[in-house]
């Protein structure tokens, strides 16, 4: 148990480290990087996007991919402590997924797998760990036109049939939502302090409709789409160059929402009104600034929605190949 305890902390440490190093470029747009929630999510993003990447050329369960994501996380914790100055921040965060980690682990260990992840999610899972991208996968089982982002985060977090660290992944993405709620209190705004209380009271009517489990994609959407909702909410009441934060967040969540379900895309409308409604807000000296951010913000939404097509292709084009493939599967009764 204690040996999970400290790999459940080392694993949100290392999304944490990952997710500030980027942040740490988005400073010179007048950013505030200073939200945890915010550094968990990009640190998700930027590992998911990297495995996805990497499949296209090898499946992910060679010794390269697991050296290649060990030098990501060296050389994230190496720019974070050579351009960070604010370590007091570090050590809160630090100090605050040390107590999540303690919170969430006794959960974890209780998570059964998915109702649909023997069926399709842990396959695919292994498929990914196995083989590169496999041209018209859906012609071996039409789920697997359903897959998703988060299968490519989960597939290099176990081995052997042991699913412990995927269930605390499971549980990030709860910590996250929990932290964002947090922040979002301290915000001091009525109708957000509502909100929060409302969420919190209402969670056992989620849970009967989206029951806990692994390698189940329903949470993490969810989670998603919660928070490019109410982030919407903060870019149009903001005053102050915090707009610039949200946005970013914003753009972070609908992809991430987006990438894993597809109904993701419904949120693409609020994106457009919040840019306009941000340069109409800042005071004038604060302008170009913002207009760094929307350009900065809209080139990486536009990329991270390119990825989609080539996700499609993947799974929807005919292989034209008729070789056998020794898959495994996994069948949870």
């Amino acid at each position: 148990m204690i040996k999970y305890f400290f790999i459940f902390f080392l694993f949100l440490s290392s999304l944490m480290f990952v997710g500030r190093s980027v942040l740490l470029y988005y400073k010179r747009f007048n950013i505030n990087i200073n939200f945890l929630s915010l550094n968990l999510v990009v640190g998700l993003f930027i590992v998911g996007s990297f495995s996805f990447i990497y499949n296209f050329f090898s499946g992910i369960s060679g010794i390269l991919f697991t050296y290649l994501l060990i030098g990501i996380l060296f050389i994230s914790l190496s720019f974070v402590i050579l351009v960070e100055k604010n370590f007091k921040i570090i050590l809160k965060y630090l100090t605050l997924l040390f107590i999540f980690s303690f919170l969430f682990l006794f959960y974890s260990n209780q998570l059964p797998p998915g109702y649909d992840s023997g069926l399709y999610h842990i396959p695919h899972q292994v498929i990914i760990q196995n083989e590169k991208i496999i041209i018209g996968l859906v012609n071996m089982h039409s789920r697997f036109g359903l897959s998703t982002f988060y299968n490519y985060i989960a597939a290099f977090l176990w081995k052997e049939n042991n699913f412990t660290i995927v269930s605390f992944l499971q549980s990030t993405y709860l910590i996250v939502f929990f932290i964002f709620l947090y922040e979002l209190i301290e915000k001091k705004i009525k109708i957000f302090n509502i909100i929060v209380l409302t969420s919190i009271l209402t969670m056992p009517i989620w849970f009967r409709y989206n029951i806990p489990g692994f390698s189940l994609v329903d949470l993490p959407y969810g989670i998603f789409f919660y928070l490019s909702v109410i982030l919407s909410f903060l870019i149009f009441i903001e005053k102050t160059t915090l707009k610039n934060t949200y946005i970013l967040y914003f753009v972070f969540c609908c992809s991430l929402a987006f990438m894993h379900k597809s109904n993701g895309a419904q949120l693409l409308p609020q994106f457009r009104p919040g840019q306009s409604h941000r340069s109409r807000c800042l005071p004038q000296q604060n302008v170009c600034a913002a207009r760094r951010v929307i350009v900065a913000c809209t080139q990486a939404y536009q990329e991270e929605l390119a990825l989609h097509p080539v996700w499609d292709c993947q799974f929807h084009s005919h292989r034209g190949h008729h070789g056998r493939h020794d898959l495994q599967w996994f069948v949870f009764g």
